[in-house]
């Protein structure tokens, strides 16, 4: 036997899925993917969990949830490596050969 949990949303609320059902997710502007969003809301979160001041207010006491609102309105500068520390932006205009 499977665990089954449904949610029901009222009717005044976002649901977030799409035309086939499934969880959709709005990305901020300058975020490409969701696992970058995720990448950077749970860095937030363990600088939130460290000390540093939420830059939103909210009625959570969750750090990841704060984290993610905060990402969510463009408060969390961050910058695409491409894992050597350099910047992707740069990268993308040198040319090889």
């Amino acid at each position: 036997m499977g665990f089954r949990h449904s949610i029901q949303a009222e009717p005044d609320q976002h649901t977030w899925k799409n035309e086939r059902g499934r969880s959709k997710m709005e990305l901020p502007e300058g975020m490409d993917s969701k696992f970058r969003f995720i990448l950077v809301a749970a860095k937030r979160a363990h600088q939130l969990t460290g000390g540093a001041k939420a830059r939103v207010q909210s009625e959570s006491k969750h750090v990841i949830v704060i984290a993610q609102r905060e990402v969510s309105a463009g408060l969390v500068p961050f910058i695409m490596t491409d894992g050597k520390g350099h910047d992707l932006d740069r990268a993308a205009t040198v040319r090889i050969g």
